[in-house]
Formats: structure tokens, C-alpha cells, sequence
């Protein structure tokens, strides 16, 4: 699950203390405990809380702040000059930002006096601070909500706190990517922009790293198949090669501190060397099942849009839509041999010998079909001024299996009608013929966090 660790700023502002009977200053910080009880109770952790009014000194306030946080929740109870809040907000300038207009119950006093006013004053504070920072050009969701309401801001938090994840990225890259295959580069710079580090490495570091494993290593990767049963048509030596790739990788992940990832195995180095004499297609389902997804032939794109999902804790199938029933309106989705068994099965979990490279050594890979139930597909595009917009797909994956494609597999049926035509939208839409399927619905998720990012998103 994604990392959820977040900062709490409460404006405040002692102008209002006459406007009120008793201690205001302590009404309003225990506003902001329920606040914070109602963040955590969704499902974050709180790592900081700065109350900050007019007279704040915010450089000295900032040196006591932990700033690896994923998101940042202001907290507006009420109406505050928001200069000090703003300065301290420039600090955290990568950080998603949610303002939280948060009030003390559900109904307002039908008699509501000037006092009343002020005690529920977020509905003020908050766009005092929102404009400002509209006119900055910074993002922010903005939630309206009485303030022991877990749903409206724990969603808000959610969302924050993966975009977040995605700014804390690092993007592991081997090789290039495979000649011909232009939508599926992104700029390094585009992905700075995002705030993901690029860390790239050669096909000869990988291959070394094969080389390097021990039968030891191995053994220990086949205890921790699982559910996985190995087909009797799969060879030993299959499998350890296989696996010896998943030991492999997991060391690159590990030495690079990587998020995600993406390599390129048609090269020399990776797949005619028979000391390695494996495709990694296994490997790299192997990782993302634990969080880490990775795609093949250098898709930087699709890579994204993995990281984009997986950022929200869900599972990714890397796949293609291999073919179109137009009399069930059925998507066929498969892919050359990658998985997640993070996915609910409707069949079982096998290691077979990947079908796709019958002329090379042979390759053990995953087979399993994925249970019905909702689903999206995300791909990543890549405009002419190189601007990135997100591409996001929802429908459900329908009951059909598709086992004689010999890897993971489902049938997609889109929400948004009929399967030609919804497909021509998807493909319309400039997606490449790789992408992203995951077990629910996200669409709502991904715009939010889009907007934290600065990327566009076209719903399908």
C-alpha cells in the first residue's frame, strides 16, 4: 500500500477572538484534533501538525518540519489572512495540497449570528487561500465537509498521497526503448517535471546480475512461488532461469530504490547469452505482483500509467487488447507472459512454458485468467509539444477466458457502449497498443490525481 504520510496546517487568526464568547484559540484546536483523528482514521499518518497565524515566523517554523510528507492538508475552520499559511505552503511547493473547509456538525443554526459566522468560517478561509494560490498556477481539491467526516477527506487524502507517491518516484530504466516504438518514449525532462527520478541502467548491468545469482538465491525464489503450481511440461532448468531473472531484477530494484520500471530484453546481451537463456516476461510480473510493476520493450509510457495505478495501492496487468468480439462486445486482453497475482483468479495459478518464444531456450512464464468483476484500462499519450494526458477506460471484466493465449489473461467489456466504437475512442484517444488494466474503477482517483500532477486526462 501506497505510503500515506501527511502534514497538518491549521490557519488561524486572533482578529476573530472578539467575535466569539470563551477561549476561541482552544475551540479551534480542538476542531483541529477531530480534524486530525479523522485523517488518520482514513487511513494516514499524520507526521505533523503547525498551527499558523498572521505573526507566524515561518522560516523558523520550517526548520522543525519533517518534509518528506505526501501530501499536505490545510485545515480551514475559518476565516484567516492567509499571507502566513501561503509562505509556508511556497516551502512545500512539490507537495499535493488538499484544502479542507471543515465545519462542527451538519446544520447551520437557523438563527445564525455574526458569532456562529465566525466559528463556521471555512467556507471563507479556504477560498482565501485557494484563490491565492490559483493565481500561482499551484494545484489543489479543494473538500467541503463537517469535520469527523472520514469518507470526504479520507478520499481526498487518498488521492493527495498518491500523487504524492508519484512525485517521490523512481523510474528504473534498462536499455532503450526497442526501435520503432516512439509513443512509448517519454522525455526524461517530462518526467522530472513530474517529480520522478529516472534511474537508468545498461542491459550488460542486468545481464551481470543474472550471472551473478546463486542456486541458493534460486531455491529460496521457488519457496516463494505461492499459489503458483509448475506445469510438468516445464523443465528445471526452465524455471531457474526464470527465476534466476526474478533475483536478478529484485537486486536492481533494491540497489536503485526503484518505484517502477521498464527494460528492453530484445537485445543481444539478454536473450542469446545462454548462460541467462530466458525471457524475463516472468520477472517482471514476479515484482509488480509486489508493488514494483514493470513493462517490457522500454514502454516509459505504459510504465507510467502502472505507476499512476499502482500508486493507488491496485493491481496493474501490463497487456494488449489482442482482438475485438463484436457479438459479446468482449475485449480479449493478454500479453507475451507478464502478470500481477495480486488479481483475484477465476482460474489456476500455473507456471507454463511461454508460448510467444518457441525458437529460443525455453521460458517458464505465468497463466492464469483474471475473475470478473470492475475493471479500467489507463494508458499513458504523449502530445506533439510532448504534454502527457492520461487515457482512462472503465467497464468490467465479463466472465470469458482466454487460456489458449497462454498467459494472463481476461475480456473487457468497456462501459461506454458497444465494443467498436468504444475501442475506436480508446485508440482515438492516441493510446499505444500496450496499457494498463487494473480491478476497479478508477477514473474518479486518476483525475484527482492528475490535477495534483498537471496532466490532462480524457475518460473513454
Amino acid at each position: 500500500m501506497t505510503s500515506r504520510r501527511v502534514g497538518i496546517i491549521h490557519p488561524y487568526w486572533s482578529f476573530w477572538e472578539s467575535a466569539v464568547e470563551g477561549d476561541f484559540a482552544a475551540d479551534r484546536r480542538a476542531l483541529g484534533s477531530i480534524a486530525s483523528a479523522a485523517i488518520e482514521a482514513g487511513g494516514a499518518t499524520v507526521v505533523w501538525e503547525a498551527t499558523v497565524d498572521p505573526g507566524s515566523d515561518i522560516p523558523s517554523l520550517v526548520t522543525t518540519l519533517e518534509h518528506d510528507i505526501d501530501a499536505l492538508v490545510v485545515v480551514s475552520t475559518m476565516a484567516a489572512s492567509p499571507g502566513a499559511v501561503l509562505a509556508l505552503l511556497k516551502e512545500f511547493d512539490r507537495v499535493p495540497l488538499v484544502l479542507w473547509a471543515a465545519h462542527d456538525g451538519l446544520a447551520v443554526d437557523e438563527e445564525l449570528s455574526h458569532s456562529g459566522i465566525t466559528r463556521r468560517g471555512g467556507t471563507v478561509g479556504s477560498p482565501m487561500i485557494g484563490a491565492a494560490l490559483t493565481s500561482q498556477g499551484r494545484p489543489y481539491d479543494l473538500v467541503a465537509g463537517e469535520i469527523s467526516d472520514i469518507v470526504s477527506i479520507g478520499d481526498a487524502v487518498r488521492r493527495a498521497c498518491a500523487a504524492g507517491a508519484v512525485r517521490h518516484a523512481r523510474l528504473g530504466i534498462v536499455g532503450s526503448t526497442i526501435p520503432g516504438y516512439e509513443w512509448a518514449r517519454v522525455p526524461d525532462e517530462r518526467l522530472t517535471a513530474l517529480g520522478i527520478e529516472v534511474v537508468t541502467s545498461t542491459p550488460d548491468d542486468l545481464a551481470g546480475r543474472v550471472r551473478a545469482v546463486t542456486p541458493e538465491a534460486v531455491g529460496a525464489a521457488r519457496d516463494r512461488l505461492g499459489e503458483f503450481s509448475v506445469d510438468t511440461d516445464v523443465e528445471p532448468s526452465a524455471l531457474d532461469a526464470a527465476l534466476r531473472y526474478s533475483v536478478a531484477l529484485d537486486s536492481l530494484i533494491d540497489d536503485g530504490r526503484l518505484s517502477a520500471g521498464t527494460l528492453n530484453c530484445h537485445v543481444a546481451q539478454l536473450r542469446l547469452d545462454p548462460a541467462i537463456g530466458s525471457a524475463p516476461c516472468f520477472a517482471l510480473g514476479r515484482s509488480t505482483s509486489r508493488g514494483v510493476p514493470w513493462t517490457c520493450t522500454g514502454d516509459v509510457a505504459t510504465s507510467l500509467a502502472m505507476l499512476l495505478v499502482s500508486s493507488l495501492g491496485a493491481p496493474t496487468l501490463y497487456h494488449e487488447i489482442e482482438a475485438l468480439d463484436e457479438v459479446t462486445h468482449e475485449a480479449i486482453l493478454a500479453n507475451s507472459g507478464e502478470h500481477d497475482d495480486r488479481f483475484r483468479a477465476s482460474t489456476a495459478r500455473k507456471v507454463i512454458n511461454n508460448p510467444w518464444f518457441p525458437r529460443e531456450s525455453a521460458t517458464a512464464s505465468a497463466l492464469f485468467s483474471l475473475a470478473a468483476g470492475p475493471a479500467s484500462l489507463v494508458g499513458v499519450v504523449s502530445g506533439p509539444d510532448g504534454t502527457l494526458k492520461v487515457v482512462v477506460a472503465e467497464g468490467r471484466f465479463t466472465e470469458r477466458t482466454a487460456p489458449d493465449s497462454g498467459t494472463v489473461n481476461a475480456a473487457f467489456e468497456f462501459a461506454s457502449g458497444p465494443i467498436t466504437e468504444a475501442w475506436q475512442r480508446w485508440g482515438s484517444a492516441g493510446v499505444g497498443h500496450h496499457s494498463c488494466a487494473t480491478d476497479r474503477h478508477v477514473a474518479d482517483d486518476l483525475r484527482v490525481i492528475c490535477h495534483h500532477l498537471g496532466l490532462d486526462l480524457v475518460q473513454v
